[in-house]
C-alpha cells in the first residue's frame, strides 16, 4: 500500500522516527527554537489557542456536574500508570495506562498546547471532544474525559488491544471476504449510530479503525467529523484524498451520503489490497474519482463487486443506504453476524454497572499480556539467532538433547517463558480490567 496521492490532506505513511522528548508525559514541553522571539511568538499563539479548548474543558465539566447533581472527579496524570506509547497523532501521543485506584486501562491521548497553533486548530479539537464524549456504540471508540495541566490537554480514551485495522492489513495485504465482510456489518452499525444523530465522520479509512475486544470493530479519530443536516450540508475539503467523494472534490455541499462513498472505498481496499482510484500521482486519482474509473481484480465475488459498485456511486442519492448494506447478499453471505452479535451483547454485559463478573475483560487482558511476553521471549530466542518462536522451541529441544553446558542455558530459556507467563496471567487474571465502569465516568 502506498501512497503520494493518499498525503495530500493527510499523510498516511507513519514515519519510523524517534518520538521528540517533549512528547513523553513528563518530557520537557519548553524546548526552544534558535530563534526565541519567533518561539515566543509562536507559544503565546498556541497558548491563547490552547486556552479555548480548555476554557470548553472546564465549561463541559461544570455543566455536566451542575446536570448531574453530583460532583465530577478531578483527575490528575498522577492518577495514572504510564505504560507504552501506543501511536502519535496530529497533536500528540497516544499513550497505555492504568488508573491507580481501579486498575482499569484506558488509552491517555496527551496533546502538547502548543501544537494548537492556529484558532481552527483549537475549534477543530473542541469539536471532536464535544462530539466524541457524547458517543456511546458499541463500535464506537469511547472518550471517557478528559483533563489538563500548564502544557498537555489530557483525553481518556476507550483502549483497543487489537490496534489499528490499518497495521494488519500492511501485514496481510489482503483480508478475506468473510472477515472485511464482518468489519462492514459492523461499521454500518456505527455510522447507522451516527446519521441517526446527524453526525458525519468525514475520513473512515483503514487508520482510523481499531480492534478492541472480541475482535470488535471500533471507530476512531473523530478530528474531521461534523454536524450536518439538509438544511446545514457541509463543504468542507477534508479528509484523505484516496478516499474522497467527487462532491467534496467539486466544493458542493454534501451530507452523511459522503460516509456511504468512503465505505465502498474501505470495503474495496480490505479485499484488494489498494484503494480504488489509487495512482502514481495526485492528478490521475483526482482524474479517476471524478470519471469513476472503478475495475476490480478477477478473484473479486460477484457480490463484492455488487456491494462496491452501489456504495461508490457519482451522485449521492444514488448510493446504497446502510439499511440495505447490511442485507446485502454479500454481508449476509460472508459476515457471521451472529457471532458479532454475540460479542455485541459480552460488551453490554461487561460494561453494564450491574455486572459483577469482569473475568471476560480480565481474560481478555491476560491475552494481551501474554502476547507481550511472547513479544519479550521472541526477543531472547533471537539472541540466538532465532528468528521465530515456532524455531525457539526448536531450539529449546537442541539445547537439552546437545548436553553439557547448554542444558542449563535451555533451562534458563524455560525458567524464564514459565515466569512471564505465570507474571503475566495473574496480572491478567487479578489487575486487568478494560471497562472502566468504576472511575467515575
Amino acid at each position: 500500500m502506498k501512497s503520494s496521492s493518499r498525503s495530500v490532506l493527510q499523510n498516511r505513511n507513519v514515519e519510523n522516527r524517534p518520538i521528540p522528548s517533549e512528547y513523553f508525559l513528563g518530557g520537557d514541553s519548553k524546548k526552544h527554537s534558535e530563534d526565541n522571539r519567533k518561539q515566543h511568538t509562536a507559544s503565546s499563539s498556541s497558548t491563547s489557542n490552547a486556552d479555548l479548548i480548555t476554557n470548553h474543558l472546564d465549561e463541559t465539566t461544570t455543566a455536566t456536574a451542575a446536570a448531574s447533581k453530583t460532583p465530577q472527579r478531578q483527575w490528575t496524570i498522577n492518577d495514572f500508570e504510564i505504560g507504552a506509547p501506543l501511536g502519535r497523532g496530529r497533536f500528540g501521543h497516544v499513550y497505555c495506562v492504568r488508573e491507580k485506584k481501579s486498575k482499569y486501562i484506558v488509552a491517555l491521548k496527551a496533546i502538547i498546547k502548543d501544537q494548537i497553533s492556529t484558532p481552527r486548530l483549537a475549534k477543530q479539537l473542541i469539536s471532536e471532544i464535544s462530539i466524541q464524549s457524547r458517543l456511546k456504540h458499541p463500535n464506537i471508540l469511547r472518550l471517557y474525559g478528559f483533563f489538563h495541566d500548564e502544557q498537555r490537554i489530557f483525553l481518556l480514551l476507550e483502549y483497543a488491544p487489537g490496534g489499528e485495522l490499518y497495521r494488519r492489513m500492511q501485514k496481510e495485504k489482503i483480508l478475506k471476504e468473510t472477515e472485511a465482510a464482518g468489519y462492514v456489518y459492523q461499521l454500518c452499525n456505527a455510522l447507522s449510530y451516527l446519521h441517526s444523530k446527524q453526525i458525519i465522520h468525514r475520513d473512515i479509512k483503514p487508520e482510523n479503525i481499531l480492534i478492541g475486544i472480541y475482535g470488535i470493530l471500533k471507530l476512531a479519530d473523530f478530528g474531521w467529523s461534523a454536524e450536518s443536516t439538509e438544511a446545514n450540508k457541509r463543504t468542507t475539503l477534508c479528509g484523505t484524498l484516496d478516499y474522497l467523494a467527487p462532491e467534496m472534490l467539486n466544493g458542493h455541499g454534501y451530507d452523511e451520503k459522503i460516509d456511504l462513498w468512503c465505505l465502498g472505498v474501505f470495503t474495496y481496499e480490505m479485499i484488494v489490497g489498494k484503494p480504488p482510484f489509487d495512482s502514481p500521482t495526485q492528478q490521475d486519482t483526482i482524474r479517476l474519482i471524478r470519471t469513476i474509473d472503478l475495475s476490480f481484480p478477477p478473484n473479486i465475488s460477484q457480490h463484492a463487486r455488487d456491494l462496491i459498485s452501489q456504495l461508490i456511486r457519482r451522485n449521492p442519492q444514488d448510493r446504497m443506504p446502510l439499511n440495505e448494506v447490511i442485507q446485502h447478499q454479500w454481508i449476509v453471505t460472508n459476515a457471521n453476524i451472529k457471532a458479532i452479535d454475540e460479542n455485541y451483547e459480552k460488551i453490554n454485559r461487561s460494561t453494564s454497572i450491574n455486572h459483577k463478573d469482569d473475568k471476560d475483560s480480565a481474560y481478555s487482558f491476560m491475552i494481551f499480556f501474554l502476547i507481550f511476553f511472547i513479544q519479550i521471549v521472541i526477543t531472547i530466542l533471537q539472541f540466538f539467532g532465532v528468528a521465530n518462536l515456532g524455531c525457539g522451541f526448536i531450539l529449546m529441544v537442541k539445547l537439552f538433547s546437545s548436553g553439557g553446558s547448554k542444558i542449563i542455558v535451555g533451562i534458563i530459556v524455560m525458567i524464564v517463558t514459565l515466569s512471564f507467563g505465570i507474571v503475566a496471567a495473574a496480572d491478567g487474571l487479578l489487575l486487568i480490567k478494560i471497562n472502566p465502569t468504576n472511575m467515575g465516568f
